[in-house]
C-alpha cells in the first residue's frame, strides 16, 4: 500500500484526506510528537511505501523535483490549475488547483519555472494550456513593444542631440548578456531547426547600438553549439594568412545567464553578418533563371574554396547548400546587378553539422546528401555511415545545379521522396538543364554515382570551367 506524506495542510485539504491517521506521522518521524512531525518534515517531497507482505518497516523515497503541472492555467484569484505528476498525494494525471501563489511568483509564469504557493508548496510549470500560452505570448509582445518604444524614444533623443548617427536599427527591446548585444528584427529558424538566428548590435550602455550589424545564433542544444564553435576555430586556424571563406566568429557563450531575455541557459554564437543568403537571392532576383557568366563563376569558385578550407581542416561539411552561403558586401545593389559584373563577398555559414573525416554524421540535409548515404539511411545504417570527402563534392554539384538553373534539383519534393529517389537503382542525374557546356561537365563530374569517380577539391578548382576563362580561383 502507499502511505502518503502529510506535508503541507493545503495538500491534505485538497485531497480530502483530513482524516488520515496521525499514526502515519509518528511512523515517519520515529515516534516524535504530532507537533514535531509537522515541523521536522523535509521540504523535499517524499512518500513512504510499505509492501503487501505484512507490516514491515516503511522505506522513504526522496523526490528531488517539485510536482509538475502540465496544461496549467493561471486563475483570477492567483492560483494555478493543471494536471499534476510526481505529486506526493495525487496520482499522475489528477487535475488540481493550488492555493494562491506568493507575490514573488506571481510575475514569473513561464514554462520550466518553479512557483511557490502562500502555504509554501512548490510546483514546476510544464507545458501551459492553449489559452494560457496565448496569454503568455500576448504579454511577451506587449512587454517587448513597451520596452522597444522606450528604447527607440531614448535612441531618438540621442540622435537629436547628435550623440549617435540617425540609422534605422529595428530594435526589439530584447538583449542578451545584460544589454551587451541588442536584438533587432525578427528571428529566423536555422535549417536544422535547433537554433534561432537574430540580427543584433553591440552596445556599451545597454541602450545605444554601436558598430556594424551582427548575427547571433542562440540555441538550447549546448552540445551542437560547442561543436560548431570548435569547428569555426578549426577552420580559422587552417586559414591563417589566407582569405577567410567562412564568416568570422566573434565570440561564443556556452551558457547565457540572462533571466529576463528568454534565453537563460542557452548557448550563443556571435558572428559576422551577411546581407542575404543565396537561396533568398535566387528566389527574389533569379526566379527560375539562375546565374551565369562571371557571377556564376564567382559563386562556384567561392563554394569550392569553402570546401577546400573544410577538407584541409580535416572535416566533412555535410551541409553544403544555397541557404548556407551569404553575401557580406552590404553595398551590392541586387536589383541592378548584372551577371557580367561578378559577385563578391561570398562567405559560408553554419558548421553545426561538420564532422571529422571518416567519422559518422550527426544529421543530414536530403537535398545535399549523396546516393550512398541515402541507401545507408533507409537501411537503418545512417548513424554508422563513414563520411568521406566525396560526400561534399556531390553536395557541391547539387548546389551548382540550383545556382545555374534557378531551381533545386529536387524542387518541390519532400525529404522522404528525395531520399527514396536517391536510393533507386535506376537513378541517373540529369544535368542537361545547365546551359554552359563546361559548367555542365563540372557538375556532372561532381554528381557521379560512384564516390571514387568524383573529383577531389583540387581537381575541381583546376577544371577548364575556371582556368580557361581568366576568372575564378586562377587567372592567367
Amino acid at each position: 500500500m502507499l502511505v502518503y506524506r502529510l506535508g503541507r495542510w493545503h495538500d491534505l485539504k485538497m485531497a480530502g484526506r483530513l482524516v488520515v491517521p496521525l499514526l502515519v506521522v509518528l511512523v515517519l518521524c520515529g515516534g516524535a510528537s504530532v507537533t514535531n512531525a509537522f515541523t521536522t518534515l523535509p521540504s523535499t517531497p517524499f512518500y513512504a511505501v510499505s509492501t503487501a507482505r505484512g507490516r514491515q518497516a516503511s522505506r522513504v523515497v526522496l523526490k528531488a523535483a517539485a510536482p509538475l503541472l502540465d496544461k496549467w492555467q493561471v486563475l483570477k484569484d492567483g492560483s494555478v490549475k493543471g494536471t499534476v505528476s510526481n505529486h506526493p498525494v495525487f496520482d499522475d494525471g489528477f487535475v488540481v488547483t493550488t492555493s494562491k501563489l506568493r507575490k514573488s511568483s506571481s510575475k514569473l509564469f513561464d514554462e520550466g519555472i518553479t512557483v511557490v504557493t502562500e502555504s509554501g508548496s512548490k510546483y514546476q510549470l510544464g507545458s501551459p494550456s492553449a489559452s494560457q500560452r496565448k496569454a503568455l505570448e500576448r504579454e511577451a509582445r506587449t512587454a517587448a513593444d513597451g520596452e522597444s518604444k522606450k528604447q527607440k524614444a531614448r535612441l531618438q533623443m540621442k540622435e537629436k542631440l547628435g550623440f549617435v548617427p540617425k540609422v534605422s536599427y529595428d530594435l526589439t527591446g530584447k538583449s542578451i548578456l545584460n544589454g551587451k548585444y541588442l536584438l533587432a528584427g525578427n528571428p529566423m529558424r536555422s535549417t536544422s531547426g535547433k537554433s534561432q538566428i537574430w540580427s543584433a548590435y553591440k552596445s556599451n550602455d545597454g541602450e545605444t547600438p554601436t558598430g556594424n550589424r551582427l548575427t547571433i545564433k542562440v540555441s538550447p542544444y549546448e552540445e551542437a553549439m560547442i561543436r560548431e564553435n570548435k569547428n569555426y576555430n578549426r577552420i580559422a586556424r587552417g586559414l591563417l594568412g589566407k582569405k577567410p571563406m567562412f564568416i568570422t566568429k566573434l565570440d561564443f557563450y556556452k551558457e547565457l545567464s540572462d533571466s529576463g531575455s528568454g534565453f537563460d541557459g542557452f548557448s550563443a554564437l556571435v558572428l559576422e553578418a551577411g546581407s542575404r543568403d543565396l537561396k533568398s537571392l535566387l528566389a527574389q532576383h533569379r526566379p527560375g533563371q539562375g546565374f551565369s557568366g562571371r557571377a556564376m563563376r564567382d559563386l562556384a569558385a567561392a563554394a569550392g574554396q569553402c570546401i577546400e578550407a573544410v577538407h584541409s581542416s580535416g572535416m566533412i561539411w555535410t551541409d553544403l547548400k544555397t541557404e548556407n552561403f551569404v553575401i557580406v558586401d552590404e553595398t551590392t545593389d541586387f536589383d541592378s546587378m548584372q551577371d557580367s559584373d561578378g559577385l563578391k563577398g561570398i562567405k559560408a555559414i553554419d558548421l553545426e553539422s561538420a564532422m571529422p573525416i571518416r567519422s559518422n554524421p550527426v544529421d543530414y540535409s536530403p537535398e545535399a546528401c549523396p546516393p550512398e548515404f541515402a541507401r545507408a539511411f533507409l537501411d537503418g545504417e545512417g548513424e554508422e555511415f563513414v563520411l568521406e570527402k566525396s560526400y561534399d563534392l556531390w553536395s557541391l554539384g547539387m548546389m551548382l545545379y540550383e545556382l545555374s538553373t534557378g531551381r533545386a534539383y529536387f524542387e518541390g519534393k519532400t525529404p522522404l521522396v528525395i531520399t527514396r529517389t536517391l536510393r533507386q537503382e535506376d537513378f541517373d542525374p540529369d544535368v542537361s538543364a545547365v546551359q554552359d557546356d563546361k559548367l555542365r561537365d563540372l557538375i556532372s563530374q561532381c554528381m557521379q554515382l560512384a564516390p571514387p569517380k568524383r573529383p577531389n577539391i583540387a581537381l575541381f578548382l583546376l577544371h577548364p570551367y575556371f582556368i580557361t576563362t581568366g576568372v575564378g580561383p586562377f587567372s592567367f
